[in-house]
């Protein structure tokens, strides 16, 4: 038994570490996405001009800016569950809700209001999740 017991340790040890590596894989790489994302933002305001704007181009400058604002978000949902695991649940919800008022903005600017509805609903689905994550997964 005293052999099984020291196997399980040494598993439970080496799984530790590689979520540690992959979870900094995931920073870096992450990291490293985001600097392209400010520099191609960066690039796109040098671009733009404010009087004769087309609306993909406004579209593009939107959709840069929640890049970044979703990149922020998988770093802090990586960095804020590491010692939390059950933590990755609501950082997963909270990007995902981004992604959605992404989705509204970006409809908006298209005139496509198809797509603003289900994006809208989206959005309501991804908040009332996030409510029922806070109030009853993470309170228990």
């Amino acid at each position: 038994m005293s052999a099984l017991r020291r196997l399980s340790k040494w598993i439970f040890r080496v799984s530790e570490w590689i979520v540690t590596v992959l979870e900094l894989l995931v920073i870096a790489s992450t990291t490293v996405l985001a600097g392209l994302a400010v520099f191609m933002l960066i690039q796109q305001f040098l671009s733009f001009d404010i009087y004769s704007y087309t609306s993909a181009e406004l579209t593009m400058l939107v959709n840069s800016v929640f890049m970044l604002i979703i990149f922020a978000e998988i770093i802090r949902c990586v960095a804020a569950a590491h010692g939390r695991p059950e933590a990755y649940i609501l950082a997963i919800g909270e990007a995902g809700f981004v992604i959605a008022v992404r989705e509204i903005f970006i409809a908006a600017l298209m005139h496509q209001y198809q797509n603003l509805v289900l994006s809208s609903g989206a959005a309501l689905v991804m908040a009332v999740a996030l409510w029922v994550i806070k109030s009853r997964v993470l309170k228990s």
